[in-house]
């Protein structure tokens, strides 16, 4: 999730279903926590409600899976880890994605500076 936008997009398609109650996105973890409604169904209801809240967010755009709350504290860190390393990789190609953007830029402007000074009478590279 790389914006408010996005954020309010997966809350609002989540929240158009009937069989959710309230559904909140945390960005910074890439996780949407959803209270379901009160139903009559069983205890595995909640489950496949999951795993079909997932599917259908997955056929709207937003790659999703049903996460399994019982996986502790190691499996938290391992997934905050692969989180930080995908985050880092992100910013890995903006930033050489803006040196080439800036690098463009300066060759832009030179070229620019040396139309104008040909133009006032100073020739540079002709003596």
């Amino acid at each position: 999730m790389m914006c408010g936008g996005f954020a309010a997009r997966v809350k609002t398609v989540l929240s158009s279903d009937d069989r959710v109650e309230t559904a909140a996105v945390n960005m910074v973890t890439e996780t949407v926590a959803v209270r379901l409604r009160r139903s009559d169904g069983g205890g595995d209801e909640a489950a496949v409600v999951g795993e079909d809240l997932a599917r259908w967010l997955t056929e709207c755009g937003f790659p999703s899976k049903r996460r399994v709350s019982a996986g502790g504290v190691g499996e938290n860190v391992r997934k905050w880890r692969e989180m930080a390393e995908k985050k880092e990789e992100l910013l890995r190609r903006s930033r050489n994605g803006v040196a080439f953007a800036w690098t463009l830029v300066a060759l832009c402007c030179w070229s620019h500076a040396s139309h104008l000074l040909h133009s006032i009478g100073i020739h540079s590279a002709h003596e």
